[in-house]
């Protein structure tokens, strides 16, 4: 074969596409080997998919439900520079739905940040906080003293606000619920 040839193989176009391909099936390590591959492609190439592609992977391996392969890629493409809000976002998804809410929200406030500017994202975000938050009051069982016993994963002042704020949603009845 050709030097040519074997660059066609071996292209990033190629890669994105067995990536768009594979994700529709339900075997996770198919999945996961190949947003493997992709990666390792980016990085020795310096090529890194383009925003449009980067959002579409990262929208069809969530929407497949391959989420380690999704936290997987946003973080690699993360560190290779794609630094769009949707690609922390997505980030963020992935380590919820694996339940790593702690690093999730962790990553949440930055992205909370940076989207001052954007409302969608803005929105998105503090959506998600919402959820982590309420999955770590039900998890703790209503126990505040997580926030106590851990001085260095305190929440931030605004997570704070929301947290005080999850009793009233879970049960609907403030005085009952407030810390």
């Amino acid at each position: 074969m050709s030097e040519t040839a074997a660059e066609s193989v071996r292209s990033l176009p190629v890669f994105i596409k067995r990536l768009s391909e594979v994700a529709k099936q339900s075997d996770s390590q198919l999945v996961l080997a190949a947003c493997q591959d992709l990666v390792e492609y980016a990085r020795t190439t310096g090529q890194v998919p383009d925003p449009a592609a980067t959002k579409e992977l990262l929208e069809l391996l969530r929407g497949s439900r391959h989420f380690e392969a999704l936290s997987l890629l946003a973080d690699a493409l993360i560190r290779m520079g794609r630094d769009e809000l949707i690609v922390s976002r997505q980030y963020v998804q992935g380590l919820i739905d694996q339940g790593l809410l702690i690093a999730a929200r962790e990553v949440l406030g930055d992205v909370i940040r940076r989207a001052a500017d954007d409302p969608k994202e803005d929105s998105e975000a503090r959506g998600l906080m919402g959820r982590v938050n309420k999955q770590i009051y039900v998890d703790a069982r209503g126990r505040r003293a997580i926030w106590r016993a851990r001085p260095y994963s305190r929440p931030s002042h605004a997570t704070a606000r929301s947290m005080t704020k999850i009793p009233t949603r879970i049960c609907g009845m403030a005085s009952t619920c407030s810390p």
